[in-house]
C-alpha cells in the first residue's frame, strides 16, 4: 500500500477539491503557504490512528522535530480509521481533506478543516468543537453519537443519521442530561449555565488525559450506555414554590 509523503502544499494544490477552504486561500495568497506542508496519501489508506496536533506519526519515518507548517493530512482516496481521529488543540489544528469516504470509530476534531468528499461513517462518536473548525462532507454521514459544541461549523450535503445529537439548539437542561447519559465521564464537567434551571449544567470538556485514554481503547462514549443504548433521563425537577 502506498505510503504517506510529505509534500509542500503548492505540489498538492492541484489534488485540492475546489471548493476547499485550503484551495481557495492558495489561489487567492498563494505566497502566504510558501514554507507549509502537507502530508499526502494517494489513494486509499488504512490507519490505525491519526493524532492531528502532530500527524508525522503517519510517515514511515517520523523526523525528529515536527516540520514548521504542516497543515494537512490529505487522502485522494477513501480513509479508514481503525481506532480514531483527536487533536487537544481546538485553536488550530491540522486539517484533514479525504476526496472519498471516511470511516472511523471516533473522530474528535476542532480548530481546523475536515472536509469529506465521500460518505463519513463513525462507529462511536463524532465531535467537533469551537467556532475555528469546520466540517464539510459532500456526501451522507452517519454517527452513534454527534456532537458540535462551541459554536463548531458544519456542513452536510447529504443525509443526516445520527443515533443522539448533542447541540447547542438543545435548551441547556436537556442537553446536560443528555450529556450524562451518552458520555464517559472523562469528557464532561459541570459549569455554571445560566440558562439551565438551577444555574448548573453539564458541558463537554477535551482534558489532557482524553488522548491516553484512547490510545489504550477506551471510549469516548459511557459504559452504560454503550451496553444498554439511549435511556432517556428522567425529567428535570420543578422549581418549588406556589402556583
Amino acid at each position: 500500500m502506498p505510503a504517506f509523503q510529505l509534500k509542500p502544499i503548492a505540489e498538492v494544490a492541484p489534488l485540492l477539491p475546489p471548493d476547499t477552504w485550503l484551495a481557495q486561500r492558495l489561489q487567492d495568497r498563494p505566497a502566504a503557504f510558501a514554507g507549509a506542508c502537507c502530508l499526502l496519501h494517494e489513494g486509499d489508506a488504512e490507519v490505525d490512528h491519526i493524532v492531528l496536533d502532530d500527524p508525522t506519526h503517519l510517515l514511515d519515518a517520523p523526523p525528529a522535530d515536527t516540520p514548521e507548517g504542516t497543515m494537512l493530512v490529505l487522502v485522494t482516496g477513501n480513509l479508514r480509521v481503525r481506532r480514531f481521529v483527536y487533536n487537544q488543540g481546538t485553536d488550530g489544528a491540522t486539517g484533514l481533506v479525504v476526496t472519498g469516504d471516511l470511516h472511523a470509530q471516533n473522530l474528535l476534531v476542532g480548530g481546523q478543516e475536515v472536509y469529506v468528499g465521500g460518505t463519513l461513517a463513525v462507529g462511536e462518536l463524532f465531535w467537533g468543537d469551537y467556532n475555528h473548525g469546520d466540517l464539510t462532507v459532500k456526501g451522507d454521514v452517519q454517527a452513534r453519537v454527534f456532537a458540535e459544541t462551541d459554536e463548531y461549523h458544519v456542513h452536510i450535503d447529504g443525509e443526516r443519521r445520527f443515533g443522539q445529537h448533542v447541540s447547542e439548539e438543545e435548551d441547556a437542561d436537556s442537553r446536560s442530561a443528555r450529556i450524562a447519559a451518552v458520555f464517559d465521564p472523562l469528557l464532561y464537567e459541570e459549569d455554571d449555565d445560566d440558562e439551565a434551571m438551577d444555574g448548573r449544567a453539564n458541558r463537554l470538556v477535551r482534558r489532557d488525559a482524553l488522548l491516553a485514554h484512547l490510545r489504550s481503547g477506551g471510549s469516548p462514549l459511557g459504559a452504560d450506555f454503550l451496553a444498554h443504548g439511549w435511556r432517556e433521563p428522567p425529567p428535570a425537577p420543578q422549581p418549588s414554590g406556589d402556583i
